[in-house]
């Protein structure tokens, strides 16, 4: 590979874990902070930011795991790399 297309994949797998971290902080820091102010809402009983700070965060973090994954693999095929070295 040479080193433009070298420079190419690496800007583009650098977009892609920067948005992955800015989505990370809004499943860890933005739903808990503003969970608190969903309180007066209930859903099955249980307090409408409760559910979102608690599990809308495991969610996502699964969610996100699947779906960086996936922008890696189609990356990894555009760019033309393998796991074997």
């Amino acid at each position: 590979m040479i080193d433009h297309q070298r420079q190419i994949q690496w800007r583009a797998n650098s977009r892609l874990a920067i948005l992955a971290l800015v989505l990370l902080g809004v499943f860890f820091i933005v739903l808990p902070v503003v969970g608190p102010l969903l309180y007066d809402s209930y859903v099955l009983r249980f307090p409408l930011g409760y559910l979102l700070a608690s599990i809308g965060s495991v969610v996502g973090l699964v969610a996100l795991i699947y779906w960086v994954a996936g922008r890696q693999d189609r990356l990894d095929a555009r760019y033309n790399v393998t796991g074997e070295y």
